[in-house]
């Protein structure tokens, strides 16, 4: 799912010019709020599952360099039954 993504926002990310424009009258790109998506977990006790995320982070961080966004919202993970000093 999270691969699927991925690719979409590639697809996406090549298309700036496209987007501005569209609609850089309207939404200034410095305006737009990148949301992460909730089911990446960078704080994961799975190894593959937490490069993964932290991959993507940063990835999504260069897309928003990449349009001038400022504002990333992120849910640095999950609570789990897992005690932080275990980690």
């Amino acid at each position: 799912m999270l691969h699927k993504i991925q690719k979409e926002l590639n697809l996406l990310f090549y298309k700036l010019d496209e987007y501005k424009q569209k609609y850089e009258n309207l939404i200034k790109p410095q305006d737009i709020i990148i949301h992460a998506p909730y089911i990446i977990n960078p704080t994961s006790k799975d190894k593959s599952k937490s490069s993964f995320a932290i991959d993507f982070l940063i990835k999504e961080i260069e897309r928003m360099n990449y349009i001038g966004a400022k504002y990333l919202v992120l849910h640095p993970g999950s609570y789990t039954k897992y005690h932080y000093k275990s980690l």
